[in-house]
């Protein structure tokens, strides 16, 4: 879960598919 609001502020488009957030 904390990767999640990390990612969403690294990454402008939050709404991305789990296979980018892993990466």
């Amino acid at each position: 879960m904390l990767s999640e609001p990390v990612l969403s502020n690294l990454s402008p488009d939050f709404g991305t598919p789990p296979e980018e957030q892993n990466h």
